[in-house]
């Protein structure tokens, strides 16, 4: 399946393979829209358990299940996440995913967070509620650039998950523990 998604510089291709299931990644699921949140700093919407999970694949997300988030639990987040991706900054080990990293892969996750940083009141979110294989609650985020000129990049954003190719620092994921107040497993996409 080929798809063109239309971004600021130009059109991205997106291409999925049909043989692993991607002839529907893009197809919105027909529904209530997600719930929308927002702070001063923050528009998001909340996405319900069950409603688009299969397509977490297409961000290389697994979890044992899914449930859904509360505004409080998405209120809380947010108010950790700025000082969160600030010290991951400084030390990106903090945030990536658990493992060894090179220098030069910690460097590039933490130019990737100053983008992101610089950027941060610009990005609509979605918030996934993952139950991990330890029984563990996390909320995924899932970050977008939002509107230009008043005008959604992705109109379908409150309907289905925002999946795209390439796109660097626009396109970030990080994961938020319920219970510790911590987050982890931070990623963008990589540049085409």
């Amino acid at each position: 399946m080929l798809r063109l998604v239309r971004m600021r510089a130009g059109f991205v291709l997106v291409a999925c393979a049909s043989f692993l299931g991607a002839s529907d990644a893009f197809k919105i699921e027909s529904g209530e829209p997600f719930v929308l949140v927002h702070g001063e700093t923050y528009l998001g919407a909340i996405v319900p358990e069950g409603r688009d999970s299969s397509k977490l694949r297409f961000l290389q997300i697994s979890s044992s299940g899914y449930w859904t988030p509360t505004p409080e639990s998405v209120a809380k987040l947010e108010d950790k996440l700025k000082s969160a991706l600030e010290r991951g900054q400084q030390k990106p080990e903090m945030l990536v995913q658990p493992g060894k990293h090179s220098a030069k892969e910690l460097a590039y996750v933490a130019g990737e967070i100053g983008s992101v940083l610089e950027n941060l009141p610009s990005f609509r979110r979605q918030y996934v509620g993952l139950i991990m294989k330890d029984g563990t609650r996390r909320i995924l985020v899932n970050a977008f650039p939002g509107a230009e000129k008043e005008r959604e990049r992705f109109p379908y954003w409150r309907q289905g998950i925002v999946w795209v190719d390439d796109g660097g620092f626009w396109y970030w994921r990080i994961q938020y523990d319920l219970e510790t107040g911590t987050f982890s497993h931070f990623d963008s996409n990589g540049y085409g």
